[in-house]
């Protein structure tokens, strides 16, 4: 039984350690385009109420 918790532990601590490098690796990405969005829709509303 011992060894089948230990083989448990063990996957989990990979799967962990794998979703946190993914997480890691998208992250800065992600919120780029995510700031991208933000602006240009800031940037539409503005010129909207400048010229409309």
């Amino acid at each position: 039984m011992n060894t089948v918790v230990t083989t448990l532990t063990s996957s989990v601590s990979d799967i962990q350690t794998q979703a946190l490098a993914a997480i890691g690796g998208v992250l800065p990405v992600a919120l780029v385009i995510f700031g991208a969005i933000v602006v240009i829709g800031i940037g539409v509303k503005v010129f909207k109420k400048f010229h409309g």
